[in-house]
């Protein structure tokens, strides 16, 4: 790993630690003040109600309405795969249970991450699987 790519995944990891302290504190607004202000969101399928979001206003609000359904929802440690100058893929496990349903949900999201020359998210895909993701970013398992 270079030291501009060992720079950026310390960046990385740190952006994740503070979005995760916040989503699990439910500052949803604060989780996401990293992303570009334009950033394209690509969910995992298995979200309730899974699409493409467009900007960060646009993810603040759906992830809002998720913690709403999962008021407990939490994220857990996340681990940050090497990737290069412009790309990350990171993963951490999610936990919650539904409100009106009580279905526990337990999985992990698998996230590539696309990097503005300034290091800011303007892409994010997520997967179910870290091979998906792997792959989606060009590296192999």
């Amino acid at each position: 790993m270079s030291a501009t790519e060992w720079q950026l995944a310390r960046a990385v990891q740190s952006v994740l630690e503070t979005a995760q302290h916040a989503w699990n504190e439910g500052d949803i607004e604060r989780a996401y003040q990293a992303l570009d202000d334009d950033v394209e969101y690509n969910l995992a399928p298995t979200w309730p109600e899974a699409r493409p979001l467009r900007g960060r206003a646009e993810v603040v609000k759906f992830f809002r309405a998720l913690r709403e359904t999962f008021p407990d929802a939490r994220a857990g440690p996340a681990q940050v795969v090497e990737g290069d100058e412009r790309r990350v893929i990171v993963g951490f496990p999610v936990v919650g249970t539904g409100r009106a349903s009580g279905v526990r949900i337990d999985m992990e999201i698998w996230q590539v991450w696309e990097l503005s020359e300034r290091g800011v998210p303007v892409r994010i895909h997520e997967y179910l699987e870290r091979g998906d993701a792997l792959r989606a970013a060009g590296l192999s398992d």
